[in-house]
Parts: C-alpha cells; structure tokens; sequence
C-alpha cells in the first residue's frame, strides 16, 4: 500500500484503477509503476503551486468584502440598485 500521507485518498484510489486496467492489458505491473513514477516526478512541486493559488484566492475574497463594505457605507443608493 502507498504512503497515505503523501497522496490524496482520490489519488490512491484512481491509482489502483489504472494498476488494475494496465494488468487486464497485459501491460504489467512493472511498466505501471514506471509510468507512475514518471508522472510524479513530472508534477512534482505543483502542492506548493496549489497552496499559492490558495492564499491568492483569500487575498483576493478578503478584499472584495472590505470595497463592498466600504461601498455600502459611502455610496448606499447605487450599493442597493
């Protein structure tokens, strides 16, 4: 069984999917798990990549609710139209 802390239960899960239809192929294990490596390796990096998206996402809700409060008090006809 793999690392569960370093993958997502969804990873695992379409992991052992895709182990399952490359041995009904006649693929075999062994070039599964070569392919399997080399995607990680290929996204390696992209957690912290998704942790930025993240705070940008927060940074950028954090300021729509601090202009819309700000509009509300100044400007309080046009906010209600």
């Amino acid at each position: 069984m793999q690392n569960m802390k370093s993958t997502s239960r969804f990873s695992y899960i379409s992991s052992r999917i895709l182990e399952n239809f490359c041995i009904k192929q006649g693929v075999g294990i062994f070039l599964y798990r070569l392919t399997h490596e080399a995607v990680h390796r290929a996204h390696k990096g992209h957690e912290s990549m998704h942790a930025q998206m993240l705070l940008i996402l927060m940074i950028t809700v954090l300021v729509a609710q601090v202009v819309l409060v700000e509009w509300r008090k100044r400007h309080f006809r046009s906010y209600q139209v």
